[in-house]
């Protein structure tokens, strides 16, 4: 032993009020105290994860039951269940309000609900087939229905203005001037019969067929002849 040490070894120790030793032996129970609570929570833990164990092998293997409902809990708890469902592989729910009824439903992966049952389940308070079913079956009526009212009540506009489009092209004014000068024609797609008639004499006729003749033989003389006719 070197001669520091012998030094350190023979001082006193510093000393300690009685404030101190009260303060130090508080912090150590309050410490044991907790320990002792985190202990008895983690045990209380295992227990129940025990149970919940349990209960989803049970439901698991029972070919009648179709989905299981927990009474509502702490989040705690709840964590536990989902927890353990998920590793059984089996659907887990929540429902309910935080603090009031909220409450977890075991489903099977086979059974488990739709996402319009979910919607249902989260207005209600429990678990009921028929009552889901039936106001599914109202939902669709309510919305075959009014999807008929929309269809009966939708006109349909033009996408032009054909006023605005005629205003364009004639003008506003001349529009009105032309419809107060407009007289209906009785006769519209009728031909009369004095324009059926025909009104020339006899020599004009014959000339006029002469002259068609002549031309019609005008042009026949002008015509190029084939290559046959060359040959010959």
């Amino acid at each position: 032993m070197d001669l520091l040490g012998s030094i350190l070894s023979n001082m006193d120790a510093p000393p300690t009020s009685k404030v101190d030793k009260a303060r130090q032996k508080s912090l150590k129970e309050q410490k044991e105290k907790m320990e002792k609570m985190h202990a008895a929570e983690k045990l209380k833990r295992d227990k129940f994860r025990g149970e919940v164990e349990k209960q989803v092998n049970a439901f698991m293997k029972d070919p009648n039951q179709k989905h299981f409902k927990y009474p509502p809990m702490e989040k705690i708890e709840r964590s536990i269940i989902h927890d353990v469902a998920e590793i059984a592989g089996i659907t887990s729910y929540s429902f309910g309000d935080e603090g009031i009824n909220k409450h977890i439903i075991l489903f099977k992966k086979e059974f488990a609900p739709t996402e319009e049952e979910l919607t249902v389940l989260k207005k209600g308070e429990g678990y009921d087939p028929e009552k889901i079913k039936h106001a599914l079956e109202e939902k669709k009526l309510k919305a075959s229905s009014s999807q008929e009212r929309s269809r009966s009540t939708t006109v349909q506009k033009p996408r032009t203005n054909y006023k605005e489009k005629y205003e364009r092209l004639i003008g506003k004014e001349s529009g009105k001037d032309s419809a107060r000068l407009t007289v209906t024609n009785n006769t519209f797609g009728c031909v009369p019969s004095e324009n059926k008639k025909d009104v020339r004499s006899i020599e004009e006729t014959l000339n006029d067929i002469r002259a068609k003749k002549r031309q019609k033989t005008t042009n026949d003389d002008d015509a190029p002849k084939s290559s046959d006719d060359a040959v010959e």
